[in-house]
């Protein structure tokens, strides 16, 4: 079944959220036929600027950046939100590194399509204040964040195959770019919650750990590190899944109900990672 047919068969057009549109609607929204197979549009999707966004939540007079190591705890909670950097505190959770790039084009004119973000194999935005943003590229396992002109091209030739209607905005020169490492997760989906205790856990999950078996079958209790909880391994998703993070961090601490489901509560805890890792080395072993 091709792309347009999947989402067209699990998108309800009643849906606030997301609506499969046909050729002729994609083109009246976008201003040029990008989407011949039809698409889903998001009404309520919006362009994010990261940096504005954070500076504008760290601004809070209730939060604080720390840039230094783990600070003394002191009955506040602490939330590990560093990224690769996060290696040296909390090394059994597996992180990958993955490198991108985005390429700033210069929009001469505004109306030019595309008038909404358009997302296939990477996304092309709008113009903002003169700039339209193509991105962005993949490279696993490389963390130089040093801009790459290859990496304009590749954006630049990947959306110019998958949407040719947009040629004339594409043809702009190129106004800058922005380089990052993301951090992913193994199974690429964030861990957020709780910092496991890698010895209380080794301790508590230690027949699973030794490729044995546990004598009552019972599943050994979750070890955490008091106060201290992680948000990290949200890759290129971050702008989505950062601010459902922020709730459910805050709904944990405080006792409050959990703004999430409980399955997918239980798919990004972090202790996930040592379960994981316990139970493969007893597969190992049998």
């Amino acid at each position: 079944r091709s792309r347009a047919a999947r989402q067209q068969h699990g998108c309800s057009e009643a849906s606030p959220r997301a609506t499969f549109l046909d050729r002729t609607d994609c083109e009246a929204i976008a201003g040029a036929d990008v989407a011949p197979a039809g698409g889903l549009f998001l009404p309520t999707g919006a362009v994010v600027r990261p940096i504005a966004l954070c500076r504008a939540l760290l601004s809070h007079p209730r939060i604080a950046l720390r840039r230094e190591a783990l600070p003394e705890l002191d009955g506040r909670p602490v939330v590990l939100a560093h990224a690769l950097a996060a290696e040296s505190l909390c090394g059994e959770l597996p992180l990958r590194a993955a490198r991108g790039q985005l390429t700033h084009i210069t929009a001469s004119d505004a109306s030019d399509a595309p008038r909404v973000v358009l997302c296939h194999q990477g996304y092309l935005t709008p113009a903002v204040d003169g700039i339209r943003a193509a991105g962005a590229t993949y490279a696993f396992d490389e963390r130089c964040d040093a801009h790459d002109p290859a990496d304009d091209e590749r954006n630049l030739v990947r959306h110019r195959i998958t949407f040719p209607a947009c040629g004339n905005a594409l043809a702009q020169p190129i106004a800058g770019a922005d380089t990052g490492v993301r951090a992913l997760t193994p199974d690429r989906l964030p861990y957020v919650g709780p910092l496991p205790d890698g010895n209380a856990c080794r301790d508590a999950y230690g027949a699973l750990w030794r490729g044995g078996r546990s004598d009552t079958g019972a599943a050994p209790p979750q070890i955490f590190t008091p106060g201290v909880f992680v948000s990290l391994g949200h890759g290129s998703r971050g702008v989505a899944t950062g601010p459902f993070a922020g709730e459910l961090l805050a709904a944990l601490w405080c006792g409050e109900p959990l703004p999430l489901p409980p399955d997918l509560v239980a798919r990004i805890l972090p202790i996930r990672a040592l379960k994981r890792a316990a139970t493969r080395g007893a597969e190992r072993t049998r």
